[in-house]
């Protein structure tokens, strides 16, 4: 088959709140960021894993806020002053790499202090719990471990269904009926797994200029787990008659053919919510397909 070169031009994810995709799992974290007149002394720590949806949450504060972003890694002491605003609100993102820079520490220390002096609302988001940062400086310490929180739990079935249909929408690929149903129980509930996955499929549907298929994303999910999560005993029997199938509408000539920064961030007021770029709450009801199926001899188009 002909492969095309691509050129990683990026994608704009939606970051709306109407885009951000409601589940048990951050359900309790999206009502306390809505709710920060009620932080202890206007600070909170949103904690979850990769992909969890922190930057989502931390864009819809920021939004609604007016509050100033910045990732823990580019704070320096002469920004404090800027960014911690009177009545103000200032998000601080990846936290827990905090303690790669003792010009990090000392930042985040005095900008503790100077947002409860201004009465302004602090968001930290981290991957971890803050004794897992390494932090040098004792008071920061002591004051991070103190600091209250909230968390995004890990992903039920729902929540990583939901977020592969979204990561899908933002990338414009058309999902076969039934491929999100199929992939969920067969990969690891792991959301930096999904976006990973989401972006090979990406990758090489442009590379190769055909259509997202189920064994093209069973084939990409076994190199990205190297097995581990596939559970399909008859994954291979189901890949090898999918091949062939494939090959056989190459031959044919039936193949259809298609062709996140640094520094400080201050978000642009916003009235309305933004209108969602891809109807993520419907996802195809029709019924997942019985996996010794052959997938079609067409492909969608994207």
């Amino acid at each position: 088959m002909a492969r095309q070169l691509t050129l990683d031009l990026g994608h704009t994810p939606a970051l709306g709140r109407s885009d951000f995709l409601v589940t048990p799992a951050n359900a309790l974290a999206m009502t306390t960021l809505d709710r920060p007149e009620t932080w202890p002394q206007g600070r909170m720590l949103l904690i979850g894993p990769e992909g969890a949806g922190k930057t989502h949450l931390a864009t819809i504060w920021s939004a609604e806020t007016g509050a100033a972003r910045m990732p823990a890694r580019a704070l320096r002491p002469d920004l404090v002053d800027h960014l911690a605003a009177e009545d103000g609100a200032v998000v601080i993102e990846d936290a827990n790499r905090i303690g790669a820079s003792a010009g990090a520490e000392q930042a985040l220390f005095h900008l503790w202090n100077l947002c409860a002096a201004r009465g302004c609302w602090l968001l930290l988001t981290a991957r971890s719990a803050p004794r897992d940062w390494d932090m040098v400086l004792p008071d920061l310490r002591s004051r991070m471990a103190a600091m209250p929180q909230t968390r995004i739990e890990a992903p039920d079935e729902s929540l990583l269904a939901a977020v592969l249909v979204k990561l899908m929408a933002d990338r414009q690929l058309v999902t076969p009926p039934g491929l999100i149903e199929w992939l969920v129980p067969r990969m690891d509930r792991d959301l930096g797994l999904a976006r990973r996955l989401v972006d090979a499929l990406d990758r090489q549907t442009m590379a190769e200029r055909r259509g997202l298929t189920r064994s093209l994303a069973a084939d990409i999910l076994a190199t990205l787990t190297d097995g581990d999560g596939v559970n399909s005993p008859d994954r291979g029997a189901e890949l090898e008659v999918a091949t062939e199938a494939e090959a056989r509408a190459e031959s044919s000539g039936s193949r259809d053919t298609q062709s996140e920064g640094e520094g400080v961030i201050r978000p642009e007021p916003t009235s309305t919510n933004p209108p969602p770029t891809a109807d993520q709450h419907n996802a195809d009801p029709a019924t997942d397909p019985d996996p010794s199926d052959p997938p079609p001899d067409r492909e969608p188009q994207r």
